[in-house]
């Protein structure tokens, strides 16, 4: 009776994790991106529940690197969340506070040309493959896009 029930056990923790896996395709050692579009919010959340957080970049190789990985899953620059969010107390300053959702460095940037501008008052989430793939964009957080993950470092 133990064996079955202990077999019955991991076919269904198989078949939980094949359903949360279910809308990402996962590519290299550490990034995943997920095709279902969510909020900001909810995709942190989505990528927590994975053991990941929203990618975090560093360098402009490792931009690069997301904007083929997007493009190959969707054969086009399709705008998709990041990491970037900014402190919330410093939203209406001119000098504002950019952080990532791992805790790491803010330590590079790839803003489109006269971003980030907060238009509306309100943009304090980054999405990359703004404008054709060109860079990133400060976006309203409760929009929805799909997600890049990045974990396991």
């Amino acid at each position: 009776m133990e064996t079955i029930t202990m077999a019955m056990l991991t076919i269904l923790l198989l078949l939980s994790a094949a359903f949360a896996l279910g809308d990402a395709n996962v590519r290299g050692p550490f990034f995943t991106f997920i095709k279902t579009a969510r909020t900001w919010a909810e995709a942190q959340r989505h990528c927590i529940s994975l053991g990941f957080n929203l990618a975090s970049v560093h360098s402009s190789d490792g931009a690069q690197h997301l904007k083929e990985l997007v493009f190959s899953e969707t054969g086009e620059f399709t705008p998709t969340w990041i990491g970037g969010f900014e402190d919330p107390k410093e939203i209406l300053e001119e000098d504002r506070l950019w952080f990532w959702s791992d805790g790491s460095k803010f330590d590079y940037q790839n803003w489109n040309q006269g971003e980030p501008n907060n238009s509306g008052g309100s943009e304090p989430c980054i999405m990359m493959n703004s404008g054709g793939g060109e860079g990133w964009n400060d976006l309203a957080c409760g929009n929805r896009l799909p997600s890049v993950c990045l974990g396991g470092r």
